[in-house]
């Protein structure tokens, strides 16, 4: 799949339209006008505004510039679609370009001004590699633009949908979202198609005597679970539909404390959505707990601790 790699993409502006309308236009005036547009962008990923390049012209009329302008460029990024956000406005008095990019507010006397209005939402993954050029969007009849988007492939970067980067997390709920966006390879035993997925990295510290529950009770869409016992290791559990559409896996029994599991969370036949990852520590009450001791002095400090100092392996009393 083309979007399961990491790549970088530059937004260019290429060109910029003003239409002073005719008689009765939107921007028609009969004196010297000053026409002034600012553009920026987002993606899918990262909603940070890049940009916000100021483009004038001084036309009485209507007026076409092709200003080959980098808005900005982004590396190393999952982001597939690019958001393009677009104002235009004519400037009769005040300073150009004074347009708040937060506000959203024009000078008072400013005329047929738009925006902050996003007017393109691109795949650009659906025409690259490369440089394609989008456009002419418009915010209303008198502004228009024109974007250009270039991008290539990078080295896919140890994201939490590979399981070298995966999530610590301890008991409790977690939330979680599923995208195609950097997206892993099927590897689960017990579903289909589940390319889409999100890694998990859970470590006992105490010893449960009746297991871990782990499951995905309150997601939104059709899931699956694996519990793994190292990244790139072996499959210790799977499940797919254990309670209705959601996933739930027991390991049972008195789980040394320090073991590691990496919880992959995927989405049945490519499906994602937003979701919830839940960890139930179940305990035996009747016995005590433990919690591991690094050093000597840690276990002659704690009554209640596991020994893990070499040559040292029982209980501290």
């Amino acid at each position: 799949m083309l979007s399961a790699q990491a790549v970088n993409y530059t937004v260019n502006v290429t060109q910029i339209e003003w239409f002073e309308g005719g008689i009765g236009g939107d921007c028609q005036e009969t004196g010297a006008e000053e026409y002034s547009a600012l553009v920026w962008f987002d993606d899918n990923i990262n909603g940070t505004d890049v940009g916000g390049n100021c483009f004038q012209c001084d036309n009485n009329g209507d007026c076409t510039i092709n200003p080959a302008a980098t808005l900005g460029t982004r590396n190393n990024t999952c982001a597939q679609t690019v958001n393009i956000l677009f104002s235009a406005w004519e400037d009769d008095r005040g300073g150009r370009c004074t347009y708040d990019i937060n506000g959203g507010i024009f000078d008072n006397d400013d005329d047929c001004g738009c925006g902050q209005t996003p007017v393109a939402n691109i795949n650009f993954r659906n025409n690259g590699p490369g440089c394609t050029t989008y456009g002419s969007f418009n915010c209303n009849a008198s502004h228009t633009v024109q974007v250009e988007i270039c991008w290539d492939y990078v080295t896919p970067p140890a994201t939490n949908t590979d399981c070298s980067g995966a999530i610590a997390v301890g008991a409790g709920s977690t939330p979680f979202t599923l995208s195609e966006e950097c997206s892993g390879p099927d590897i689960t035993s017990c579903t289909f198609n589940d390319y889409n997925d999100i890694w998990y990295e859970y470590t006992v510290g105490t010893c449960h005597l009746e297991g871990v529950i782990f499951d995905t009770q309150g997601s939104g869409f059709d899931t699956a679970l694996s519990i793994w016992d190292s990244c790139g290791g072996n499959e210790i559990a799977c499940n797919d539909d254990s309670g209705g559409l959601q996933s739930s896996i027991t390991i049972p029994g008195c789980i040394a404390p320090g073991t590691t599991y990496l919880i992959r969370v995927s989405g049945y036949n490519g499906a994602d959505g937003t979701g919830t990852l839940n960890i139930t520590e179940t305990l035996d009450v009747t016995s005590p707990m433990f919690t591991l001791c690094p050093t000597q002095a840690d276990i002659s400090a704690d009554v209640n601790c596991m020994a893990a100092v070499p040559n040292f392996t029982s209980t501290a009393t």
